[in-house]
């Protein structure tokens, strides 16, 4: 990622409605979520979702 992606205010955008679907179930079911993707980390605060960050292999 080259930056963080914010708005007029300089406020982060709230989570996409395609990241709640994965978040919630995984939160739901009680099992961290892997992912390569930071927009995740909105989830954690307010949710309580348990993150693993994989990595590349290429």
């Amino acid at each position: 990622m080259c930056g963080r992606i914010t708005d007029d205010a300089g406020e982060a955008p709230p989570p996409s409605t395609r990241d709640s679907a994965p978040s919630y179930g995984c939160i739901d079911r009680g099992i961290p979520l892997l992912t390569r993707d930071g927009d995740f980390r909105a989830f954690v605060e307010a949710a309580g979702l348990d993150l693993v960050f994989g990595s590349s292999t290429t």
